[in-house]
């Protein structure tokens, strides 16, 4: 069976025409339908609700603002990312991770950011009388 060098060619470029015509990235991630209900910042042995009233003192002041300006917005996975960068830095964390947990309906989702801090070792010599 012989193809006619048009066939073969055709097939070489059937592949990158669908790879073009693929959806954008904001239409690849389904979570981006989803509002956030609340963002929650979970440290070793501590947490904050960035929903309720009052404010956590471990966060600045700014950075409560922009983690709490998500809520009530559609979820942009870019803009998790900044904001655990940005706590990061701030607490200067080992990592910081962000996970989605369900909200209270369906349309709603939690962020939780958990940060992994850095062990803190103290080296304390004591003279001997």
């Amino acid at each position: 069976m012989r193809l006619p060098l048009g066939g073969i060619l055709l097939l070489a470029a059937y592949p990158v025409g669908i790879l073009s015509a693929g959806p954008q990235d904001s239409e690849l991630n389904v979570n981006s339908r989803y509002t956030v209900e609340t963002v929650l910042v979970n440290g070793d042995g501590w947490s904050a609700n960035l929903a309720s009233d009052r404010g956590d003192e471990r966060i600045s002041a700014g950075l409560r603002r922009q983690l709490a300006s998500i809520i009530g917005n559609k979820l942009n996975p870019a803009i998790l990312d900044e904001l655990a960068g940005k706590l990061r830095r701030e607490f200067q964390a080992r990592s910081v991770t962000h996970r989605l947990l369900r909200g209270s309906s369906p349309e709603f989702i939690q962020v939780l950011f958990e940060l992994k801090l850095r062990p803190t070792r103290f080296d304390v010599s004591v003279p001997k009388f």
